[in-house]
C-alpha cells in the first residue's frame, strides 16, 4: 500500500464513485453503489456492490448482502425446532454501545 494516497469522493444519485491517487499519482476508480430492491434477491434486506475500473472495464469487486436470519427461519418454520441460543449469566452487565447510523 502507498506511503500516501488521496481519496477524492464524487457522490452521484444512487452510488460514490472514488478515484484513489497513490503518490506517483496512477489513479484507481472505484463505484460503491446500493443495489434496488427490485434487483435483490427476495431474502435480502440490503444489498451492496463495489466495483473497480480495470483494462477489462468494470468489473464487480465485491458483493455484500445483508440476508438477516432467513436461513435460519426457514429452517425452524420447516423443522418445527428453534435455531436459537442462549445464555444465562449469574450476574447482569451492564455494557455501554455507539450507534452508528
Amino acid at each position: 500500500m502507498p506511503a500516501s494516497l488521496l481519496v477524492v469522493p464524487h457522490n452521484l444519485d444512487t452510488s460514490d464513485v472514488f478515484i484513489l491517487y497513490d503518490a506517483n499519482e496512477t489513479a484507481v476508480r472505484i463505484i460503491i453503489f446500493n443495489i434496488q430492491p427490485r434487483e435483490m434477491a427476495h431474502y435480502v434486506a440490503d444489498c451492496w456492490d463495489v466495483e473497480i475500473e480495470s483494462s477489462y472495464g468494470w468489473i464487480e469487486y465485491v458483493g455484500i448482502a445483508d440476508g438477516s436470519a432467513y436461513d435460519l427461519r426457514a429452517h425452524a418454520d420447516k423443522s418445527g425446532v428453534a435455531l436459537v441460543a442462549q445464555e444465562k449469566f449469574a450476574d447482569p452487565k451492564e455494557v455501554e454501545v455507539t450507534v452508528v447510523l
